[in-house]
């Protein structure tokens, strides 16, 4: 599966520590490998996105259809408390 990540989503990402920058970054490639993680449907949210949490962090996301092109889209990396806002 294709990971794209926005740039909004790379900054976020940089002002994490190195430790749970791996720790989000190996995450992420579980999913896009083996599609396993504690993933969530973000109700209301139009197009669907998606919440991987990893943590106190979670990653936004819009997951693309099996019928499509099989990409994963990183929205944000969030601390929890911001990423409901």
């Amino acid at each position: 599966m294709i990971v794209r990540w926005t740039s909004r989503a790379i900054k976020d990402l940089k002002k994490t520590t190195r430790e749970d920058r791996k720790k989000i970054e190996s995450a992420i490639d579980e999913f896009a490998d083996e599609g396993t993680g504690d993933i969530r449907h973000l109700v209301d949210s139009n197009p669907p996105r998606y919440r991987l949490r990893v943590g106190t962090w979670r990653v936004i996301f819009i997951h693309g259809d099996a019928t499509a092109d099989r990409q994963i889209d990183i929205l944000r990396v969030l601390p929890r408390d911001k990423a409901y806002r």
